[in-house]
């Protein structure tokens, strides 16, 4: 039942003259300021919102404690990380190779960058970080999480704390060795 009315006060109310709702309405769109022609030219650039972004962006710097950062991990992605582990260090074991087709370039890649262990502070702190899954969990308990997916493994509380653990373990550390 509205009905439009311009800032000039021609046209406005439902025409029923009653001074209810519709009046009211026509009243307030009467009051609304009339902008000139280009008031808000400088915004369609995006110069405004790219300003309001950087100063939200300088604002956010220090305040990383809750959010993502480069190198976070998130729980699936641990659980991920160790399942591959595991994998890898059960076929060096078993005495067979990886069926991974990329597995002798990946090697020959840690080899040029000095590999895995070289002192690189990630590695150790993700080493660290993997280590506690031995100290929480049995042999058989890894044994069945190896042939799992993180679908399955969420479900049960005990697994997903493990690699919570994990997870807020290594981002913490690793959070420390960016912020400083």
């Amino acid at each position: 039942r509205y009905h439009y009315s311009d800032n000039n006060g021609n046209g406005g109310g439902s025409g029923g003259g009653d001074g209810g709702p519709d009046a009211e309405l026509a009243a307030a769109v009467r009051s609304l300021p009339v902008l000139e022609d280009g008031a808000l030219a400088h915004w369609t650039d995006g110069s405004e919102e790219r300003a309001y972004r950087k100063g939200r962006k300088k604002e956010q710097k220090g305040k990383r404690k809750g959010g993502t950062f480069e190198g976070y991990q998130p729980h699936h992605a641990m659980f991920q990380i160790w399942k591959e582990r595991r994998q890898r260090e059960a076929n060096k074991e078993g005495g067979g190779s990886s069926t991974d087709p990329q597995e002798p370039r990946k090697k020959k890649k840690k080899r040029r960058n000095g590999g895995a262990g070289s002192g690189d502070a990630a590695s150790r702190i993700m080493e660290d970080a993997l280590a506690i899954a031995p100290l929480q969990l049995d042999e058989g308990e890894m044994e069945a999480l190896t042939g799992m997916k993180w679908a399955e493994v969420k479900k049960n509380e005990k697994w997903r704390a493990v690699f919570q653990c994990m997870s807020d373990k290594f981002n913490d550390a690793l959070r420390e060795k960016v912020d400083h």
